[in-house]
């Protein structure tokens, strides 16, 4: 039962860490590209 208790809030956290990472990701491309001289 402890196992499962730890378990959970590391699965959230390890949730917020991908969201985050997705969002990043998401963010950088819409970057617009540098102008080419």
């Amino acid at each position: 039962m402890a196992q499962r208790q730890v378990g959970a809030p590391l699965r959230k956290a390890g949730g917020l860490i991908v969201a985050q990472q997705g969002l990043t990701a998401g963010v950088q491309p819409v970057r617009p590209p540098e102008p080419r001289g």
